[in-house]
């Protein structure tokens, strides 16, 4: 069962950054997402998840990308 998130769209939620950070502000310390570590599924908050995002913004914002640019993410 799929948990329900408490989370109203409103008109300043334009993009999906917005909604990424008003989840994490809505429930900071709840689980995102798990992942395989050391062989088992570990989980990841919400909180653990922006930190994670904002190492990567930070290593493309010193790598000279700049709001309006654009990337491509291949996996």
């Amino acid at each position: 069962r799929r948990p329900t998130v408490p989370m109203t769209l409103h008109a300043e939620f334009l993009t999906i950054p917005d909604l990424f950070h008003a989840r994490v502000a809505s429930a900071p310390d709840a689980v995102a997402c798990y992942h395989q570590f050391t062989g088992r599924w570990a989980p990841t908050t919400w909180r653990e998840l922006a930190a994670r995002v904002s190492r990567v913004a930070a290593a493309f914002h010193a790598a000279g990308l700049r709001k309006g640019d654009r990337l491509a993410v291949l996996g």
